[in-house]
């Protein structure tokens, strides 16, 4: 797994020889492409865990796509308001004075505003959300109740029974070190009173997962909006703006759209032994000029390719019966 943040793989270059630019884009449909069999990750002996898609990095991807859409970022955050609606309220009118003062302790503690707006991200983000309650000191009274954000969960691979015994919690989007990840006990989602009810008291904290029923994966829902995704419009709506840019910065037409794979530039880090994180990232016209003119039969495939003859220098030819230049 690359240590390199994520590099928006879209831009545009200008093709040498030719008055014509070329639009290199993401196939975004790939973002939810998992393999068929997902195995467990193995941490040490008492953490192992189920990748969220094939690179574990399914839910950084999919932020990362939403946020390079300006009418589908403010979507999500009106879809998150509707759901958050007017919020969490509580009403003590009819509880005795000494319980009205223990909930009013428990507000102090809890910032329930913020907890349910997040919650509410995390349904319409990944269709799924994770609640973490603590206990007191004898076990008898919840006093916290916090989220957790869900693209940094990943579920413990399920017992024979089908039940997810507990969740890990840390910053999956670099190399994590197993001291830096949080383990956390997880009540049946089936029956979680049941389940917390037969626990050992020596256990102050629990995880609760709530989902939004899908016909899909056991793990990791695929959101609703997936489809946005694995359709053509996203991508030509993108392309569009990148077209207006490049003729506005050179009046230069795009002629050429190339797909790149998300895998691209991890595969170009290790051809080019790129490991310090502060090595400066080359331009992709210069990534491509250097696999189209390594020497020998390194890259032989791509050279052979289409993309590959669209880099080529055609130059001017110069008709002798002809008053002008032509291309």
């Amino acid at each position: 797994m690359s240590d390199f943040s994520y590099i928006p793989p879209t831009s545009v270059v200008t093709i040498p020889g030719a008055h014509a630019s070329a639009a290199f884009t993401a196939k975004t449909s790939e973002v939810f492409k998992e393999e068929h069999n997902i195995a467990p990750i193995i941490i040490n002996d008492k953490m192992k865990y189920i990748p969220w898609g094939g690179d574990n990095q399914m839910p950084y991807n999919i932020i990362d796509l939403i946020e390079s859409d300006e009418t589908m970022s403010t979507c999500q955050m009106f879809n998150a308001e509707v759901c958050y609606g007017s919020g969490l309220v509580y009403d003590t009118e009819l509880a005795t004075a000494q319980v009205q003062a223990q909930v009013d302790d428990f507000m102090l503690d809890n910032d329930l505003a913020s907890y349910f707006l997040g919650v509410c991200q995390d349904f319409k983000h990944f269709g799924f959300c994770v609640s973490v309650i603590i206990l007191n000191e004898d076990a008898s009274r919840i006093v916290r109740i916090v989220r957790k954000q869900a693209c940094y969960v990943r579920f413990a691979p399920a017992d024979k029974n089908g039940i997810i015994p507990y969740i890990l919690y840390a910053n999956w989007r670099n190399t994590v070190s197993p001291e830096n990840i949080e383990r956390i006990e997880l009540l049946n989602p089936q029956a979680p009173l049941t389940d917390f009810q037969t626990r050992s008291k020596k256990i102050k904290k629990f995880a609760i997962i709530s989902r939004v029923p899908t016909p899909d994966s056991t793990y990791y829902p695929i959101p609703y909006y997936a489809a946005l995704f694995k359709g053509k419009w996203f991508n030509i709506k993108q392309l569009i703006g990148i077209a207006k840019e490049a003729k506005l910065k050179n009046s230069a037409p795009i002629k050429y759209n190339i797909e790149i794979a998300n895998s691209f530039w991890n595969n170009i880090f290790k051809v080019e032994g790129i490991t310090d994180r502060e090595y400066p990232i080359p331009s992709i016209i210069d990534i491509v000029n250097s696999i189209r003119l390594a020497k020998g039969n390194v890259f032989a495939e791509w050279k052979q390719s289409d993309t590959a003859k669209l880099f080529e220098y055609h130059g001017y030819k110069n008709k002798k019966d002809s008053s002008g230049y032509f291309f």
